[in-house]
Protein backbone atom coordinates (compact mmCIF):
# COMPACT_ATOMS: atom_id res chain seq x y z
CA UNK A 1 0.00 0.00 0.00
CA UNK A 2 1.19 3.57 -0.94
CA UNK A 3 2.17 6.21 1.65
CA UNK A 4 -0.76 7.87 -0.08
CA UNK A 5 -3.19 5.35 0.61
CA UNK A 6 -1.94 4.78 4.01
CA UNK A 7 -2.68 8.35 5.27
CA UNK A 8 -6.19 8.14 3.02
CA UNK A 9 -7.18 5.22 4.89
CA UNK A 10 -5.97 6.80 8.10
CA UNK A 11 -8.21 9.83 7.67
CA UNK A 12 -11.26 7.57 6.58
CA UNK A 13 -10.94 5.81 10.13
CA UNK A 14 -10.50 8.69 11.96
CA UNK A 15 -13.49 9.93 10.10
CA UNK A 16 -15.74 7.46 11.18
CA UNK A 17 -14.22 7.20 15.15
CA UNK A 18 -15.31 10.72 15.49
CA UNK A 19 -18.43 10.28 13.91
CA UNK A 20 -19.10 7.03 16.44
CA UNK A 21 -17.83 9.63 19.67
CA UNK A 22 -20.81 12.04 18.10
CA UNK A 23 -23.04 9.87 17.76
CA UNK A 24 -22.92 8.61 21.19
CA UNK A 25 -23.21 12.26 22.21
CA UNK A 26 -25.65 13.58 19.70
CA UNK A 27 -28.50 14.03 22.10
CA UNK A 28 -26.55 16.10 24.01
CA UNK A 29 -25.55 18.81 21.37
CA UNK A 30 -29.00 18.55 18.85
CA UNK A 31 -30.85 21.12 21.14
CA UNK A 32 -27.58 23.53 20.86
CA UNK A 33 -27.07 22.94 17.06
CA UNK A 34 -30.93 23.77 16.66
CA UNK A 35 -30.78 26.51 18.78
CA UNK A 36 -28.19 28.39 16.29
CA UNK A 37 -30.57 27.47 13.17
CA UNK A 38 -33.19 28.48 14.63
CA UNK A 39 -31.05 31.83 15.95
CA UNK A 40 -30.25 32.15 12.11
CA UNK A 41 -33.76 31.48 10.45
CA UNK A 42 -36.54 32.03 12.78
CA UNK A 43 -37.74 28.48 11.84
CA UNK A 44 -37.03 25.19 14.66
CA UNK A 45 -35.45 21.48 13.02
CA UNK A 46 -37.30 18.90 14.01
CA UNK A 47 -34.68 16.36 13.11
CA UNK A 48 -31.45 16.05 12.02
CA UNK A 49 -28.47 13.31 11.22
CA UNK A 50 -24.72 13.70 11.20
CA UNK A 51 -23.73 13.79 7.81
CA UNK A 52 -20.32 14.48 7.94
CA UNK A 53 -17.49 15.76 10.43
CA UNK A 54 -14.13 16.98 9.97
CA UNK A 55 -11.47 18.01 12.66
CA UNK A 56 -8.80 20.51 13.41
CA UNK A 57 -6.51 19.32 16.56
CA UNK A 58 -5.45 22.41 18.61
CA UNK A 59 -2.61 22.18 21.57
CA UNK A 60 -2.27 24.04 24.13
CA UNK A 61 -0.66 23.86 27.67
CA UNK A 62 -3.33 21.63 29.38
CA UNK A 63 -3.89 19.44 26.80
CA UNK A 64 -5.61 18.88 23.32
CA UNK A 65 -8.70 20.54 22.08
CA UNK A 66 -10.60 18.88 18.98
CA UNK A 67 -12.40 21.77 17.11
CA UNK A 68 -15.06 19.49 14.69
CA UNK A 69 -17.25 20.88 12.41
CA UNK A 70 -20.04 18.89 11.87
CA UNK A 71 -22.23 19.02 8.08
CA UNK A 72 -25.96 17.51 9.16
CA UNK A 73 -29.06 17.28 7.52
CA UNK A 74 -32.28 18.25 8.89
CA UNK A 75 -35.95 18.79 7.56
CA UNK A 76 -34.80 22.51 6.70
CA UNK A 77 -31.98 21.51 4.56
CA UNK A 78 -28.24 20.79 5.39
CA UNK A 79 -26.72 22.64 8.00
CA UNK A 80 -22.92 23.12 9.41
CA UNK A 81 -21.76 23.86 13.27
CA UNK A 82 -18.72 23.13 15.07
CA UNK A 83 -18.54 22.08 18.60
CA UNK A 84 -14.94 21.73 20.49
CA UNK A 85 -14.30 18.32 22.09
CA UNK A 86 -11.32 18.07 25.22
CA UNK A 87 -9.96 14.69 25.72
CA UNK A 88 -9.05 13.68 29.21
CA UNK A 89 -7.50 10.77 30.93
CA UNK A 90 -9.56 10.05 34.01
CA UNK A 91 -13.10 10.62 35.46
CA UNK A 92 -12.04 12.73 37.68
CA UNK A 93 -10.58 15.15 35.64
CA UNK A 94 -13.18 15.23 33.48
CA UNK A 95 -15.74 16.10 36.13
CA UNK A 96 -13.08 18.38 37.69
CA UNK A 97 -12.84 20.78 34.16
CA UNK A 98 -17.28 20.33 34.03
CA UNK A 99 -17.58 21.73 37.09
CA UNK A 100 -14.99 24.62 36.94
CA UNK A 101 -16.16 25.50 33.52
CA UNK A 102 -19.90 26.22 34.92
CA UNK A 103 -18.22 28.47 37.57
CA UNK A 104 -16.61 30.54 35.31
CA UNK A 105 -19.52 30.81 33.24
CA UNK A 106 -21.41 31.84 36.22
CA UNK A 107 -19.17 34.10 37.35
CA UNK A 108 -18.97 35.92 34.63
CA UNK A 109 -22.75 35.74 33.85
CA UNK A 110 -23.60 37.51 37.46
CA UNK A 111 -21.44 40.57 37.92
CA UNK A 112 -23.34 43.51 37.64
CA UNK A 113 -23.07 45.29 35.66
CA UNK A 114 -21.69 42.19 33.52
CA UNK A 115 -18.89 42.95 31.58
CA UNK A 116 -19.52 43.37 27.84
CA UNK A 117 -17.73 41.11 25.08
CA UNK A 118 -15.91 38.85 28.26
CA UNK A 119 -17.40 35.01 27.42
CA UNK A 120 -16.47 31.43 28.05
CA UNK A 121 -17.54 28.98 25.85
CA UNK A 122 -20.97 26.89 26.92
CA UNK A 123 -20.16 23.22 28.50
CA UNK A 124 -22.53 21.12 26.32
CA UNK A 125 -22.06 18.04 27.79
CA UNK A 126 -19.90 16.10 30.06
CA UNK A 127 -18.98 12.27 30.16
CA UNK A 128 -16.58 10.97 32.64
CA UNK A 129 -16.80 7.67 31.18
CA UNK A 130 -15.83 8.66 28.20
CA UNK A 131 -13.76 10.91 28.95
CA UNK A 132 -14.64 14.17 27.61
CA UNK A 133 -16.56 17.37 27.33
CA UNK A 134 -18.52 19.00 24.53
CA UNK A 135 -18.03 23.07 23.98
CA UNK A 136 -19.72 25.31 21.83
CA UNK A 137 -17.65 25.95 18.97
CA UNK A 138 -15.92 29.37 18.61
CA UNK A 139 -14.90 31.32 15.34
CA UNK A 140 -11.94 32.60 17.10
CA UNK A 141 -8.47 33.30 16.24
CA UNK A 142 -5.64 32.83 18.78
CA UNK A 143 -4.44 35.33 20.78
CA UNK A 144 -0.84 35.15 18.69
CA UNK A 145 -2.90 35.48 15.49
CA UNK A 146 -5.33 37.47 16.17
CA UNK A 147 -5.67 40.71 13.60
CA UNK A 148 -5.59 43.17 16.49
CA UNK A 149 -2.56 45.76 17.72
CA UNK A 150 -0.56 43.73 20.57
CA UNK A 151 -1.45 46.83 23.27
CA UNK A 152 -5.13 46.38 22.68
CA UNK A 153 -4.71 42.51 22.70
CA UNK A 154 -3.04 42.80 26.48
CA UNK A 155 -5.88 45.87 26.86
CA UNK A 156 -8.58 43.20 26.03
CA UNK A 157 -6.69 40.44 28.32
CA UNK A 158 -6.45 42.90 31.11
CA UNK A 159 -10.38 43.75 31.13
CA UNK A 160 -10.84 39.97 31.20
CA UNK A 161 -8.86 38.72 33.90
CA UNK A 162 -10.42 41.74 35.80
CA UNK A 163 -13.96 40.08 35.03
CA UNK A 164 -12.38 37.00 36.45
CA UNK A 165 -11.22 38.40 39.17
CA UNK A 166 -14.39 40.26 40.30
CA UNK A 167 -14.53 43.89 42.13
CA UNK A 168 -14.31 42.42 45.67
CA UNK A 169 -11.38 43.74 47.91
CA UNK A 170 -9.71 41.63 50.47
CA UNK A 171 -6.63 40.76 52.38
CA UNK A 172 -3.91 38.69 50.33
CA UNK A 173 -3.15 35.07 52.45
CA UNK A 174 0.32 35.89 52.87
CA UNK A 175 1.47 32.19 53.79
CA UNK A 176 0.59 31.36 50.23
CA UNK A 177 3.04 33.32 49.10
CA UNK A 178 5.43 32.26 51.66
CA UNK A 179 4.39 28.54 50.54
CA UNK A 180 5.44 29.81 46.75
CA UNK A 181 8.78 31.17 48.00
CA UNK A 182 9.77 27.81 49.74
CA UNK A 183 8.71 25.75 46.39
CA UNK A 184 10.60 28.04 44.46
CA UNK A 185 13.66 28.32 46.38
CA UNK A 186 14.19 26.14 48.62
CA UNK A 187 13.49 23.18 46.76
CA UNK A 188 15.79 24.95 43.35
CA UNK A 189 17.04 21.89 41.99
CA UNK A 190 20.83 22.06 42.08
CA UNK A 191 21.07 25.29 43.94
CA UNK A 192 23.64 25.88 47.01
CA UNK A 193 23.17 27.30 49.67
CA UNK A 194 24.15 30.66 49.46
CA UNK A 195 22.11 31.05 45.87
CA UNK A 196 18.80 30.00 48.32
CA UNK A 197 19.81 32.52 50.69
CA UNK A 198 19.96 35.04 47.80
CA UNK A 199 16.83 34.16 46.71
CA UNK A 200 14.93 34.61 50.32
CA UNK A 201 16.01 37.63 50.94
CA UNK A 202 14.84 39.08 47.61
CA UNK A 203 11.68 37.82 47.72
CA UNK A 204 11.07 38.81 51.45
CA UNK A 205 11.80 42.43 50.60
CA UNK A 206 9.35 41.95 48.13
CA UNK A 207 6.73 39.94 49.91
CA UNK A 208 6.05 43.37 51.98
CA UNK A 209 4.02 45.12 49.13
CA UNK A 210 1.30 42.41 49.62
CA UNK A 211 0.90 42.69 53.13
CA UNK A 212 -0.14 46.10 52.66
CA UNK A 213 -2.44 45.30 49.55
CA UNK A 214 -6.25 44.93 49.41
CA UNK A 215 -5.68 43.14 46.57
CA UNK A 216 -7.07 39.27 47.41
CA UNK A 217 -9.32 37.77 44.84
CA UNK A 218 -9.99 34.60 43.60
CA UNK A 219 -7.77 33.48 40.90
CA UNK A 220 -7.91 31.74 37.33
CA UNK A 221 -5.09 29.86 38.37
CA UNK A 222 -3.33 29.95 34.55
CA UNK A 223 -3.58 32.61 32.84
CA UNK A 224 -1.75 32.80 29.87
CA UNK A 225 -2.21 33.82 25.85
CA UNK A 226 -2.83 30.18 25.10
CA UNK A 227 -6.14 30.78 26.93
CA UNK A 228 -7.51 32.99 25.00
CA UNK A 229 -9.54 33.43 21.76
CA UNK A 230 -10.79 36.58 19.75
CA UNK A 231 -13.49 36.28 17.77
CA UNK A 232 -14.87 40.06 16.04
CA UNK A 233 -18.63 41.61 16.86
CA UNK A 234 -18.71 43.00 13.00
CA UNK A 235 -17.51 41.45 9.62
CA UNK A 236 -14.77 43.39 9.74
CA UNK A 237 -12.33 40.41 10.87
CA UNK A 238 -10.42 40.52 7.14
CA UNK A 239 -9.13 43.80 7.97
CA UNK A 240 -5.74 44.83 8.53
CA UNK A 241 -4.74 45.43 12.42
CA UNK A 242 -5.17 48.88 12.86
CA UNK A 243 -9.02 49.00 11.48
CA UNK A 244 -9.68 46.37 13.96
CA UNK A 245 -10.13 48.37 16.97
CA UNK A 246 -10.93 46.51 21.02
CA UNK A 247 -14.40 47.32 20.27
CA UNK A 248 -15.08 45.02 17.35
CA UNK A 249 -13.54 42.12 19.47
CA UNK A 250 -14.97 39.66 21.97
CA UNK A 251 -12.89 37.80 24.23
CA UNK A 252 -13.25 34.28 25.00
CA UNK A 253 -11.18 32.72 27.95
CA UNK A 254 -10.98 28.64 27.75
CA UNK A 255 -9.69 26.33 29.84
CA UNK A 256 -10.29 26.67 33.44
CA UNK A 257 -8.40 23.97 34.65
CA UNK A 258 -6.85 25.61 37.85
CA UNK A 259 -9.64 27.95 38.79
CA UNK A 260 -10.26 28.37 42.77
CA UNK A 261 -13.69 28.17 43.71
CA UNK A 262 -14.13 30.58 46.60
CA UNK A 263 -12.40 33.68 47.34
CA UNK A 264 -8.85 32.55 48.51
CA UNK A 265 -7.33 35.88 48.95
CA UNK A 266 -4.98 35.65 46.08
CA UNK A 267 -3.25 38.69 45.33
CA UNK A 268 -4.21 39.87 41.34
CA UNK A 269 -0.96 40.07 40.56
CA UNK A 270 -0.19 36.40 40.98
CA UNK A 271 -2.64 35.82 37.35
CA UNK A 272 -0.81 39.21 35.96
CA UNK A 273 2.81 37.53 36.58
CA UNK A 274 2.11 34.34 35.07
CA UNK A 275 0.63 35.55 32.13
CA UNK A 276 3.52 38.57 31.30
CA UNK A 277 6.62 36.16 32.53
CA UNK A 278 7.08 34.32 29.43
CA UNK A 279 7.24 37.59 27.75
CA UNK A 280 9.11 39.18 29.52
CA UNK A 281 11.90 36.03 29.37
CA UNK A 282 11.47 36.17 25.81
CA UNK A 283 12.48 39.85 25.08
CA UNK A 284 15.15 39.96 27.47
CA UNK A 285 16.65 36.74 26.30
CA UNK A 286 16.19 38.47 22.60
CA UNK A 287 17.13 41.98 23.06
CA UNK A 288 18.48 42.58 26.54
CA UNK A 289 15.85 44.82 27.54
CA UNK A 290 12.36 44.66 28.66
CA UNK A 291 11.02 48.08 27.51
CA UNK A 292 8.26 46.47 24.58
CA UNK A 293 6.26 44.29 27.30
CA UNK A 294 6.97 46.64 30.23
CA UNK A 295 4.68 49.03 27.81
CA UNK A 296 2.43 46.24 27.28
CA UNK A 297 1.61 45.74 30.90
CA UNK A 298 0.56 49.24 31.34
CA UNK A 299 -1.81 48.82 28.63
CA UNK A 300 -2.97 45.42 30.42
CA UNK A 301 -3.46 47.67 33.56
CA UNK A 302 -5.61 49.79 31.98
CA UNK A 303 -7.71 47.39 30.71
CA UNK A 304 -7.90 45.96 33.94
CA UNK A 305 -8.78 49.04 35.31
CA UNK A 306 -11.70 49.63 32.96
CA UNK A 307 -13.63 46.87 34.73
CA UNK A 308 -12.58 47.82 37.96
CA UNK A 309 -14.01 51.38 37.16
CA UNK A 310 -17.00 50.29 35.51
CA UNK A 311 -17.83 48.57 38.90
CA UNK A 312 -17.28 51.38 40.79
CA UNK A 313 -14.42 49.38 42.10
CA UNK A 314 -10.20 51.08 43.60
CA UNK A 315 -7.79 50.38 40.98
CA UNK A 316 -5.19 48.33 40.60
CA UNK A 317 -2.99 51.32 42.48
CA UNK A 318 -5.40 52.50 45.08
CA UNK A 319 -5.06 48.24 45.83
CA UNK A 320 -1.48 48.54 45.94
CA UNK A 321 -0.82 51.41 47.71
CA UNK A 322 3.00 50.59 47.98
CA UNK A 323 3.91 49.31 45.01
CA UNK A 324 2.92 46.35 42.15
CA UNK A 325 4.83 43.32 42.98
CA UNK A 326 4.94 42.48 39.60
CA UNK A 327 8.92 41.71 39.93
CA UNK A 328 8.19 39.30 42.54
CA UNK A 329 4.78 37.44 40.72
CA UNK A 330 7.40 37.32 37.31
CA UNK A 331 10.05 35.80 38.95
CA UNK A 332 7.96 33.00 41.26
CA UNK A 333 6.14 32.20 37.46
CA UNK A 334 9.85 31.85 35.97
CA UNK A 335 11.51 29.37 38.82
CA UNK A 336 8.26 27.24 38.68
CA UNK A 337 8.30 26.83 35.17
CA UNK A 338 12.05 26.38 34.66
CA UNK A 339 11.30 23.65 37.63
CA UNK A 340 8.38 22.38 35.58
CA UNK A 341 10.49 21.78 32.23
CA UNK A 342 12.95 19.52 34.37
CA UNK A 343 10.50 17.40 36.15
CA UNK A 344 8.69 17.52 32.18
CA UNK A 345 11.26 16.95 30.09
CA UNK A 346 13.71 14.95 32.22
CA UNK A 347 17.57 16.69 33.14
CA UNK A 348 19.61 16.90 30.01
CA UNK A 349 22.29 19.60 29.12
CA UNK A 350 19.54 21.87 27.21
CA UNK A 351 16.57 21.41 29.88
CA UNK A 352 19.51 22.52 32.83
CA UNK A 353 20.38 25.52 30.51
CA UNK A 354 16.59 26.62 30.02
CA UNK A 355 16.10 26.19 33.72
CA UNK A 356 19.51 28.44 34.66
CA UNK A 357 18.66 31.23 32.21
CA UNK A 358 14.97 31.38 34.30
CA UNK A 359 16.93 31.63 37.65
CA UNK A 360 19.15 33.90 36.29
CA UNK A 361 16.59 36.36 34.91
CA UNK A 362 14.67 35.97 38.08
CA UNK A 363 17.63 36.99 40.42
CA UNK A 364 17.81 40.54 38.19
CA UNK A 365 14.10 41.19 38.28
CA UNK A 366 14.09 40.65 41.96
CA UNK A 367 17.65 42.40 42.53
CA UNK A 368 17.01 45.56 40.21
CA UNK A 369 13.07 45.81 40.70
CA UNK A 370 13.78 45.56 36.63
CA UNK A 371 10.09 46.21 35.87
CA UNK A 372 8.93 49.72 36.68
CA UNK A 373 5.42 50.56 36.29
Amino acid sequence: MSEHQTDYSKRIIQKIHIQETLSKIAEHFQEYLFDQIETQTGQRPRFFVINDVSRVKKFGRTGMINLISVQFGTDMGIQTSKIAVKFFKTPEKTLEEARKAKILRKRLKNRQPPVPDIKTPKLLHADPNLGLLVYEGIDGAEYSEAKLLPQNKVNLAGRALAAIHGPDIGEINIDRYKGLVAMSTVQLPGAGTKLKDIFLDLFGKHMKLLTTSLGGTTPFGDFHDGNILFSSTSSEVGEKEEKLGPEKAIIWIIDPEYLEDASSKVSRFEDIGIFFSIFFFQEYERTNSISKTQNLLRHFIRGYDTTLQMWGAPSLSSLYPNGYPINFDVSVALLIEGMDILERYGKNKSTKEMYKKRVKFAIKLLSEDLIQI
